[in-house]
């Protein structure tokens, strides 16, 4: 019941505004999306990636992102891939599915397709936890105190594009992210030069009943390399119990997962 009220709040028709982001005008779904928008306006938050993803993702490029929540990266990959790329953008909560697809139309992102999916391992229906205060950290599972649940479709990437080929995978979905993965062996398998960007959160995935070192084994069975990202580039993981030994609590990072070698700078 709090939690619902909290949801209506954080996405009362007032916070329905456009800003400007990147050179890209964007509409925002709540207050705590806006504020999102703004940080990213301001430099507080994505610089890192802003400035990273054009080192992986070139021209012409086939692109999926999976929780692509208002459509901020979708449209950034979009640029990046142009007129003879293409982005596959997944959100299954449906306010912000329904924003994703606005932004896309505002700013005439025609190589964008948007699916109101989440992605897992089989398909089927399940339940979706919406936060009432940050939109970036709804997941798949039942409803908390923090969160309400409501129920949402999960495809099976390989089912839904089966002769897809894509060159660059960018996963954020609060540590599901192995269930997406198996649903996409197929499209990875036909890919040997594909990167995935993804976020590694010990704690979210063992939120999710996956132990993190399944993930890391996950990508090493099928002869990917891992690089974490910093500010100024990459960086090789060679040490993966020194990698979870750093992120205690709720510590995450990024990796880039690559069969290819990646230059550090």
């Amino acid at each position: 019941m709090i939690s619902s009220l909290l949801y209506r709040l954080n996405h009362a028709p007032l916070w329905r505004r456009e800003i400007r982001v990147w050179d890209r005008p964007m509409q925002a779904a709540s207050l705590d999306r806006l504020v999102c928008l703004a940080l990213h306006r301001s430099g507080l938050m994505g610089s890192r990636e802003a400035a990273l993803l054009p080192v992986l993702v070139r021209r012409g490029m086939q692109v999926v992102d999976v929780g692509a929540n208002l459509g901020l990266y979708s449209l950034l990959l979009a640029g990046l891939v142009g007129n003879t790329g293409s982005v596959l953008a997944f959100e299954p909560e449906p306010n912000l599915f329904a924003v994703l697809r606005e932004n896309c139309a505002k700013n005439a992102a025609t190589n964008v397709r948007v699916f109101p999916y989440a992605l897992g391992r089989t398909s089927g229906r399940a339940s979706f936890q919406r936060s009432a205060f940050n939109s970036g950290d709804n997941r798949l599972g039942h409803a908390s105190p923090t969160h309400e649940a409501v129920e949402v479709q999960v495809e099976k990437f390989d089912d839904l594009h089966p002769d897809s080929r894509p060159d660059f995978i960018k996963i954020d979905v609060q540590g599901h992210e192995l269930g997406a993965l198996l649903g996409m062996e197929q499209a990875l398998a036909r890919s040997p030069s594909v990167r995935v960007l993804f976020e590694f959160a010990p704690s979210a995935l063992r939120r999710a009943q996956t132990e993190p070192r399944q993930l890391l084994q996950f990508f090493a069975e099928r002869g990917f390399h891992l690089y974490e990202t910093h500010q100024s580039g990459f960086e090789k993981m060679n040490d993966p119990e020194s990698l979870l030994g750093r992120l205690r609590g709720t510590r995450y990072t990024n990796l880039v997962a690559s069969r290819d070698s990646i230059d550090p700078k």
